[in-house]
């Protein structure tokens, strides 16, 4: 059991920014050997966003204007409710 959670131990097994791989927490990776499906990962999001936009129309909930959360990647600081209504 770690004594102190905000100090540094070198043998709890976490690596420091210094040692840290340059693409460690890239999601597809990067350099020489990144993933050979992010192309196609990426193309796939976007047709299928492309449909859903085509068979739905997507309402905001709430104030257009809201906060952003920056962590690891970008992400609203409060729940972002939508209404999504089916296209005729």
């Amino acid at each position: 059991m770690k004594q102190n959670p905000f100090q540094q131990n070198p043998t709890d097994g976490r690596v420091s920014a210094a040692d840290r791989p340059e693409y460690a927490y890239f999601p597809f990776g990067g350099g020489p050997r990144h993933c050979t499906g992010m192309r196609f990962a990426r193309l796939e999001m976007q047709i299928v966003l492309g449909v859903l936009c085509r068979r739905f129309d997507v309402e905001l909930l709430g104030d257009p204007d809201f906060e952003f959360d920056p962590e690891m990647t970008l992400r609203p600081a409060d729940p972002v409710r939508v209404q999504i209504h089916e296209r005729h």
